[in-house]
């Protein structure tokens, strides 16, 4: 009987070590972590308790500004972004970073440590490489959910910590617009950059040569990028030379831009003129570009009047030719 009653001792000990520190896990958008139990869940809101405070007043969350929630029992449940498609219609799969980033991506290799992808637009570029410690989740494009734990995160529904700052007992007004829940703020870890291979993409700098760049029939062009989409330029041909600014519609050197720029043709005895103004260049994601815009005549030389009239003002612009990024 002594043997049998040290048993159930132990076991209820168990048993209320478990149920005293077990507890639901809320991933929020912001990736800040709440400690809870889960009272209710309807179409749009959480309703929760604080885990250190089951005896308190309950709060409302809305679905639409959750990532997840850990269960106790081990379930792991994730909550769409609103403006992002069902994972059964995406047509590619879609990695999201830590910083909220989404790469839409063809996943080729997941293993302990590393996730291998192919951007979704350039399947038979290089491979990509991201740690899984940098990501949230994989939503793949057959409906699957691959959702990845936060460093220092209270370790999904196995072990649990207590929330360090501690709530009062005052009653708190329940509406999630007002309501200010304490939260444990995770440690904040950068994005891991892939190692780039395909041309263009990582690369800050490229080379130009065509026609009509550098300022002359047949001329060369070198631009760099100063931040990520910002871009200067400039070029020199025989009797010639243009300088400009561009901006980048995406952030990668191969991608097409607006730029202003200055082109001067000829220098001294033998100078035609110089314009300044606006064009659009286009940049396919291999090699080939081309350019057209406008120029206003901002100074004219002496063979000013051999290639144009006296009374232009205006000139189109333009160039085609092949583009490398180094």
């Amino acid at each position: 009987m002594k043997g049998l009653k040290k048993t159930v001792q132990t076991a209820c000990m168990l048993l209320f070590v478990h149920t005293s520190f077990a507890q639901d896990v809320i991933t929020t958008r912001d990736l800040k972590k709440i400690n809870a139990q889960i009272v209710e869940m309807n179409l749009e809101q959480v309703t929760f308790k604080y885990a250190d405070n089951l005896n308190g007043s309950a709060y409302m969350l809305q679905k639409k500004d959750l990532i997840s929630i850990y269960y106790q029992d081990g379930r792991v449940e994730l909550f769409q972004a609103a403006n992002v498609h069902t994972a059964s219609s995406l047509v590619h799969d879609v990695i999201t970073t830590k910083n909220l980033k989404k790469i839409n991506v063809h996943v080729v290799e997941v293993n302990i440590n590393q996730v291998k992808f192919k951007y979704a637009d350039n399947l038979n570029g290089s491979t990509y490489m991201l740690q899984k410690k940098d990501l949230i989740s994989i939503h793949y494009q057959d409906g699957r959910v691959e959702l990845f734990q936060a460093e220092g995160a209270a370790e999904g529904a196995q072990t649990s910590q207590r929330t360090q700052n501690q709530p009062n007992n005052q009653q708190i007004n329940q509406n999630p617009l007002t309501t200010q829940p304490r939260f444990v703020q995770p440690k904040t870890i950068p994005l891991s950059v892939a190692q780039p291979m395909s041309k263009g993409r990582e690369e800050r700098a490229s080379i130009n040569f065509g026609f009509m760049m550098g300022g002359g029939l047949v001329g060369l062009d070198l631009e760099f990028l100063v931040s990520e989409r910002i871009g200067l330029q400039i070029g020199a041909a025989y009797c010639g030379l243009d300088v400009s600014v561009n901006y980048h519609i995406e952030p990668y050197i191969n991608s097409s831009f607006v730029s202003i720029q200055y082109t001067n043709i000829g220098f001294g005895p033998y100078k035609v003129g110089a314009t300044l103004g606006p064009m659009f260049n286009f940049r396919a994601k291999k090699i080939f570009q081309a350019g057209i815009g406008i120029g206003a005549v901002v100074s004219r030389g002496p063979l000013w009047t051999e290639a144009y009239k006296k009374d232009v003002t205006m000139l189109i612009q333009y160039n085609i030719g092949l583009y490398f990024p180094l």
